[in-house]
């Protein structure tokens, strides 16, 4: 462990089972028969060439306004950043501005709608300073 005194992965009990319960809840929330390409990650039905349903995307942003629910949030794990939050960032950060593309009024930061996934996005920019230097997306990327 490179940063004991901010572990991303709890030794153990309640805190470690919530971090790894919630990256592999990943499997689960994101959308069946998709593809899980590295520039259009489950965006696509199968290996062919339409998008998802709306509703594909909607199921798992309910999905995952949940299980942000789980531990308090506003992160995966809870009040703490953590591996989970390192896990899911790649593919919110895309979805975030990908699934409005695709699918023109579904919007994954509508703290109306996902207040959990805005919340945590609003985390992820305020409190990880190597989100808003290295991940965070734009329109172009």
């Amino acid at each position: 462990e490179n940063f004991p005194e901010t572990p991303l992965l709890p030794a153990g009990g309640h805190d470690r089972a919530a971090v790894l319960g919630a990256m592999y809840a990943f499997s689960k929330i994101m959308p069946s028969g998709s593809r899980p390409s590295s520039r259009g990650a489950f965006l696509f039905k199968g290996w062919g060439g339409s998008f998802l349903p709306a509703s594909d995307f909607e199921d798992s942003l309910d999905g995952i306004e949940s299980l942000l629910g789980d531990n308090g949030g506003p992160f995966f794990s809870g009040a703490s950043f953590g591996l989970a939050d390192c896990a899911w960032a790649p593919f919110l950060e895309r979805w975030s501005f990908q699934v409005p593309a695709v699918r023109p009024g579904l919007l994954p930061r509508d703290p109306a709608r996902w207040p959990r996934l805005a919340a945590w996005f609003d985390a992820m920019e305020a409190e990880v300073d190597c989100y808003l230097a290295r991940v965070k997306g734009d329109r172009r990327t």
